[in-house]
């Protein structure tokens, strides 16, 4: 099994809260609910017998399938009606002790705490959100996730005070090892934080034609 996908989905349900979670053989199957996806495989020990059985279905429209691995060795096997999510990669960062995380002059850093939860915010002096984000608790590991900066706010270091914040935060809580889901756009912040790249991540949705 690969642990960080076991920590990552962990983290993530911890994060996004979903209607329902249950293991499945190699995985997990987790009924999500949300406006993009109505529900999402993850799998442990991907195999083509495995994914064959879960496309087999039923599979509802906007029901997502995702594990570690080469997209280009995996999405030739999903089929019609299967689109590919956009690149990913799993990536991980060994948790220390750090200061605080600084924000620009103008900007004001919020932390808000919940059982299992963090949350970031970075406000301007009117109070507008410029950027956020949030990291779910799951024991030795921490998921951040929904990592955002508004647009009229970019390119001033506030992701990466998030980022910074929440590993700060995430430490001081438990947590030793973050593991987190990077799409192309992000994998270059994380980098630069130090995190390290573990595997590619496969996902597709299933969009049937009406």
């Amino acid at each position: 099994m690969a642990w960080f996908v076991e920590a990552w989905v962990e983290g993530w349900v911890r994060s996004r809260r979903p209607e329902a979670m249950q293991a499945i053989e190699d995985g997990w199957f987790i009924r999500t609910g949300s406006a993009k996806e109505a529900c999402r495989w993850v799998l442990t020990r991907p195999t083509t017998e495995r994914l064959a059985e879960i496309l087999a279905g039923p599979v509802p429209a906007t029901g997502c399938v995702k594990f570690a691995g080469e997209p280009r060795e995996w999405m030739p096997r999903f089929g019609p009606g299967w689109d590919e999510d956009e690149l990913g990669w799993f990536m991980a960062l060994d948790l220390e002790p750090t200061a605080p995380a600084a924000v620009p002059d103008g900007y004001r850093l919020e932390v808000i705490t919940e059982p299992e939860l963090i949350m970031i915010r970075i406000v301007t002096a009117d109070g507008d959100l410029a950027a956020s984000g949030q990291c779910g608790l799951a024991g030795d590991h921490a998921v951040p996730d929904k990592i955002i900066t508004e647009p009229d706010h970019q390119r001033r270091g506030l992701g990466r005070a998030v980022m910074r914040e929440l590993q700060r935060q995430a430490r001081a809580a438990g947590a030793r090892t973050a593991v987190l889901s990077a799409t192309e756009g992000g994998r270059a912040l994380y980098r630069r934080l130090g995190w390290r790249e573990l595997s590619g991540l496969v996902g597709a949705y299933y969009r049937p034609e009406v």
